[in-house]
């Protein structure tokens, strides 16, 4: 009994970035958190720095049940942009706490001017997070190692079950 009210307290102390089941990163320094009330549902947070023109570069975290692999989920990113005319590349792998994840670049036009957005992609939990770095293509090499320690630093929270002090002591 006591160990559920220890396991209650520390899931009720946590903050809103490190809420069980759940991403984060740590957004590069003067980076403002975007009110993402009005966004899907699925995009769980985002941060913007101002840019040079009306297209902030951003950082983002989208979140949505997936069942398959992490590598037919890259082909479902990769099949989406070929059916929008957009141009997709795999970048291969990166290391992140949270372990190796699928890096992707994807060249689009936007209003704004043409995008390059890379995302990092890990499938854990039945679930797909994904990492979303993007700016327009003519200012993304000026964030990009900013949008590299971001993406290093994403985390995935275990789930609840992982953070009972039983299974902790199986593991």
């Amino acid at each position: 009994m006591i160990r559920f009210f220890i396991l209650l307290f520390f899931v009720c102390s946590l903050t809103a970035e490190e809420i069980p089941e759940g991403c984060q990163f740590v957004p590069p320094t003067g980076w403002q958190a975007a009110d993402t009330s009005q966004f899907p549902e699925n995009m769980r947070a985002m941060v913007v720095r101002k840019g040079k023109g009306p297209y902030p570069p951003s950082l983002n975290i989208w979140i949505e049940p997936y069942n398959g692999t992490q590598k037919s989920y890259l082909k479902s990113i990769k099949d989406a942009c070929l059916e929008d005319k957009d141009e997709f590349r795999d970048l291969g792998e990166i290391k992140t706490q949270a372990g190796n994840a699928s890096l992707c670049q994807v060249d689009r036009k936007t209003r704004w001017g043409d995008e390059r957005q890379m995302h990092a992609l890990i499938v854990r939990y039945n679930q797909a997070y994904l990492l979303t770095a993007a700016a327009l293509k003519s200012e993304f090499a000026d964030y990009t190692s900013q949008f590299f320690d971001a993406i290093r630093s994403m985390k995935i929270n275990k789930s609840v079950s992982e953070l009972s002090p039983k299974n902790e002591a199986q593991n």
